[in-house]
């Protein structure tokens, strides 16, 4: 099972409550072993964590990075997206991380032009196919998307749509899979 730290900016996580299992089951151990093992490693500012808008978020990332705080500024602006993609109303986890995918290039997109850019392609996509299918079309396509090159040269892998499909196989066809673990696995 590969655990990445995006896991931790789930506000349930946060709090260890498992979101889609019963407290007793196999899934929940896992869940709550995973949450324990990754606050050991990425402590999230308390004064973050209780972050409850973008603008706040974003006032917040403006004054950490002032004040030569950059990796409080980052832990903002991740806390942002989180904020994003809960807010938009995703029926599974899976449809979720895709949500926050499509936020983090957002975030890159708006560092990278100094104002706030949207994915525009990729949210008419989402509107003409629904989230699933419409990751499964960028990511099968043969050329390496924007969003994902944009993403590695930010260092930010695990919001990746092929890092998405490699945490949930079940939910996206052989090809989707296939074609994410070539590219993940690329240098």
């Amino acid at each position: 099972m590969l655990l990445l730290p995006m896991y931790c900016w789930h506000s349930r996580a946060s709090a260890g409550i498992c979101p889609n299992d019963a407290p007793g089951s196999v899934a929940a151990a896992v869940f709550r072993e995973h949450v324990s093992h990754h606050k050991a490693h990425i402590a999230v500012d308390p004064r973050v964590a209780n972050l409850k808008t973008v603008a706040d978020c974003e006032s917040f990332a403006v004054n950490a990075r002032e004040r030569g705080a950059p990796e409080l500024a980052d832990q903002a602006r991740k806390r942002a997206v989180q904020i994003r993609a809960d807010a938009y109303g995703a029926e599974t986890e899976v449809e979720r991380e895709c949500l926050l995918a499509v936020f983090a290039y957002e975030e890159v997109l708006s560092a990278q032009k100094g104002k706030r850019q949207r994915a525009s392609r990729t949210w008419q996509m989402i509107s003409r196919h629904g989230i699933i299918p419409a990751v499964e079309r960028v990511v099968t396509k043969r050329e390496v998307s924007v969003g994902f090159t944009a993403l590695a040269e930010m260092g930010l892998m695990e919001f990746a749509f092929e890092a998405v499909i490699l945490r949930h196989p079940d939910s996206f066809t052989s090809e989707a899979v296939a074609t994410s673990k070539l590219r993940m696995e690329a240098p």
